[in-house]
C-alpha cells in the first residue's frame, strides 16, 4: 500500500492531476462552475496505483455567490474585474 496516486476530474475540468500524498490526512475543496442538471466526476487511479475516499460532499450553490469583480488585498489594493470569465 505504498504508492497511492489518481486523477480526480469533471466533464469540464481536471482538478487533481496524478494526485499522491504519504500517510498524512488531506483534505481538498473545489468550485466548479456547473450549468448542467447533473455532475458527472470520476476518479482515475494512476498506472499500478489506488485510492482510498473516505468523502465527497457535493454543494449547489446560488450562481451569484461569486461576484464578477473582486480586491486583491495584500501589500496593495487591486481590482480584479471580470473573475467569472477565467479558467482555471
Amino acid at each position: 500500500m505504498s504508492t497511492v496516486s489518481f486523477s480526480f476530474i469533471t466533464k469540464n475540468h481536471v482538478l487533481l492531476d496524478d494526485f499522491s500524498t504519504s500517510n498524512t490526512i488531506s483534505v481538498k475543496e473545489f468550485s466548479v462552475d456547473e450549468t448542467l442538471d447533473n455532475l458527472v466526476s470520476m476518479f482515475i487511479p494512476s498506472a499500478v496505483s489506488f485510492a482510498f475516499l473516505n468523502a465527497i460532499e457535493v454543494v449547489s450553490v446560488p450562481d451569484d455567490l461569486i461576484t464578477d469583480n473582486s480586491v486583491l488585498t495584500a501589500d496593495t489594493l487591486e481590482n480584479l474585474k471580470g473573475l467569472l470569465n477565467q479558467k482555471s
